[in-house]
């Protein structure tokens, strides 16, 4: 709680105090980010910090949205 507090993160924020889903989804570091399809399939899987926010970022997300497809980074 005090670190979400500490760096104002207005996400939602799930603990995991047993690991069950880090387990689940074999997570290696922090940060990591994982991208799902509508289907529940990870589609990308990537390690260390991303700007999410870049052009070409936003139009994977748009392809895989739009069309189910994701094109990669």
């Amino acid at each position: 709680e005090r670190f979400v507090h500490s760096y104002g993160l207005t996400f939602p924020i799930l603990p995991d105090p047993d690991l069950q889903v880090a387990g689940r989804y074999r997570v290696t570091g922090y940060p990591e980010t994982f991208v799902i399809d509508r289907n529940g399939t990870i589609v990308a899987h990537e390690i260390g910090p991303r700007h999410w926010d870049a052009p070409d970022s936003v139009a994977a997300f748009r392809a895989l949205i739009e069309r189910g497809e994701w094109p990669g980074l």
